[in-house]
């Protein structure tokens, strides 16, 4: 496969500012629904920017450890955030206070994600669990179990939940959560971290042995395998129209893919100076935003990378 590196800075890539003061990788990232602001782990804090200017608006401290996973809530008013002291933090988004502690896991909190219908907050954990509570309050409603760490936690658009586990499995949970809906086997590795495109048909699963592995939700489960990294695979994302999917690995590389059709066409490799460990698009679609290892955050017009490269600008 021909590999067409696109230069960082050449096509518009951005770092955000970060604090004085030591700094931890950027681990986990995500963007508020309304795309006005980004939040993201840096050692035992969690820090929230403004995308229109890079200023920071929260440094948000309590953790009593590294924070490994931030998600908002669909309706952006919260935010969550898990940590190897193995606890999940609600913060309300408008002044960055805490809400609640949310306790149980016997280890790290991997990924963290809430439910399409803002009722349920999923939490994956090393302790070869899933906790799901209820997303307001936290108060614990279920408790699902792995053969292996949880590494990565996801919702689909109709309210599927996924699971990626060190015991090489993806399982997908849905109604009472009592048993997996499906276990999706076959994975030649442990399963970092897990997407699903914006209409809920195929997840994407990203492996420490660097392939992102490309499953139907629905019916036969095989698709195909994404090759190219030398690295674990740290994070994948979709873009929210489902016209793109980006990869991030421990390669120093994040790859993108377009997706046309169900069809999965590789269109460039972004590399960086150190493992981009997380990778995140904007609710529009019109941002790429890739966190790296040495804790700074790089932000990119995706029209830029597509006119690089002589495509549509398209989202």
């Amino acid at each position: 496969m021909m590999k067409i590196v696109v230069d960082m800075e050449g096509v518009g890539g951005i770092p955000l500012c970060v604090p004085e003061g030591p700094t931890g990788p950027v681990l986990s990232m995500a963007f508020s629904p309304n795309g006005q602001t980004l939040a993201a782990t840096s050692a035992e804090t969690v820090l929230v920017w403004q995308i229109e200017d890079g200023t920071i608006l929260h440094v948000l401290r309590g953790h009593k450890n590294w924070v490994l996973s931030v998600a908002f809530s669909p309706d952006g008013q919260t935010f969550a955030s898990g940590s190897a002291d193995h606890t999940v933090r609600l913060w309300q988004v408008a002044d960055g206070a805490p809400s609640h502690i949310l306790e149980g896991h016997a280890g790290g909190v991997y990924g963290v994600a809430f439910s399409p219908n803002e009722q349920v907050l999923a939490s994956g954990s090393s302790d070869h669990t899933v906790r799901l509570w209820h997303a307001t309050d936290g108060t614990p409603l279920h408790i699902m179990r792995h053969r292996g760490p949880v590494w990565g936690v996801a919702f689909s658009s109709d309210g599927i939940l996924a699971s990626g586990s060190g015991d090489h499995t993806v399982r997908l949970w849905q109604g009472a959560y009592d048993t997996p809906w499906r276990i999706l086997r076959g994975h030649k590795g442990p399963v970092n971290c897990v997407s699903f495109s914006p209409d809920g048909q195929i997840l994407a699963a990203g492996l420490w042995n660097g392939t992102v592995w490309l499953r139907k939700v629905v019916g036969d489960p095989r698709l195909r395998i994404i090759e190219g990294h030398s690295g674990p695979v740290w994070g994948v994302a979709f873009s929210p129209k489902g016209g793109f999917l980006v990869s991030g690995a421990g390669d120093k590389t994040a790859r993108l893919w377009q997706v046309t059709e169900g069809q999965f066409h590789f269109l460039c490799v972004l590399e960086a100076q150190h493992s981009v460990n997380s990778v995140a698009f904007s609710p529009d679609g019109h941002l790429l935003a890739l966190g790296l290892n040495d804790g700074t955050i790089w932000l990119y017009q995706v029209s830029a990378i597509l006119a690089s490269l002589g495509h549509e600008t398209g989202v």
